[in-house]
């Protein structure tokens, strides 16, 4: 058993490093064929790119499969960073942390998931995902729509919509506490 897995394992370390050694090599030549300019707008790539090869390293062999959590970390704090460069909009990490964690960890878990076909698992990571993109937008609604961190102005409906929406929010956590209260006394 144990030599059945280390000689999958160097089988698959073959694969990995010649994916990377392709990524390496398609860098290589379009820096220096194509007039690239990674300055103040490209450097987020970087960060980018590892990301997309850690992923793609876990989907070689289970031995490589949690390189998907590493690199969905990577790859969103990449994204993230891109965003923020190109907008400067450098304050919204005050709001964007949730896209990295639990979010981009949720996502690294589905992609783990799906690679085993463990649906429970896939699973387990989208709610992930979910919770994080929702704590990003209900925090970036706070720190932008009322504290302007970035400067950004968001429209000034938001000043109606987002007490509405905060008291609407807090009913149906109430409800919810109320109702799984409930459900627990009934068992």
């Amino acid at each position: 058993m144990e030599n059945k897995m280390r000689s999958g394992a160097q089988g698959n370390s073959g694969v990995v490093l010649g994916a990377l050694l392709i990524l390496a090599g398609l860098f290589y030549l379009v820096f220096n064929l194509g007039p690239v300019d990674v300055g103040q707008n490209e450097w987020p790539l970087f960060v980018i790119v590892p990301g997309l090869a850690l992923i793609i390293v876990s989907l070689t062999g289970r031995v490589f499969a949690p390189f998907a959590i590493i690199g969905s970390l990577v790859l969103v704090t990449g994204l993230i960073l891109a965003v923020q460069n190109a907008f400067g909009v450098w304050a919204a990490w005050s709001y964007a942390w949730a896209l990295v964690f639990p979010g981009a960890v949720g996502l690294g878990i589905a992609i783990i998931g799906a690679q085993r076909r463990d649906r429970e698992r896939v699973e387990r990571g989208l709610w992930m995902v979910a919770t994080g993109v929702t704590l990003a937008t209900i925090f970036g609604l706070f720190f932008e729509g009322m504290l302007h961190v970035s400067g950004v102005t968001l429209a000034p409906a938001l000043g109606v919509v987002m007490p509405v929406f905060l008291v609407a929010f807090g009913f149906a956590l109430l409800a919810a506490s109320i109702l799984s209260r409930r459900d627990h006394r009934a068992e």
